[in-house]
């Protein structure tokens, strides 16, 4: 066993906080043709229509919005999605917050 693996393996505890990561694979064919129906200085990036889609799931699926405590599921009130973003010349990222999701269109997260 590598000594990487070993490492990794001492290091390992369990998690923290209730936290669900999945890797999807999409076709976004059509979600591109959509971006290129706007013009050019308004298009939204792919990331608002990520974000405005999780807000929609996570409006369907309520009981995953939510936060465990003293054992007990408390739902939250609102969607509130984080999403990464480079900002300014040097590309540098960014943890943006966006609010009440379920309630913005694409061009109120894009903007």
């Amino acid at each position: 066993m590598s000594n990487r693996r070993k490492i990794m393996f001492a290091s390992w505890s369990p998690p923290s906080e209730g936290v669900i990561q999945a890797k999807v694979e999409v076709n976004v064919e059509k979600v591109l043709d959509f971006i290129q129906s706007y013009p050019e200085n308004e298009r939204p990036l792919l990331q608002h229509i990520v974000c405005r889609a999780g807000s929609e799931l996570l409006k369907e699926a309520s009981d995953l919005n939510g936060k465990i405590v003293f054992g007990k599921f408390l739902k939250y009130q609102k969607i509130n999605l984080g999403m990464l973003a480079q900002i300014g010349p040097t590309k540098e990222m960014v943890n943006l917050l966006v609010e009440d999701c379920e309630h913005k269109t694409i061009e109120d997260i894009r903007d």
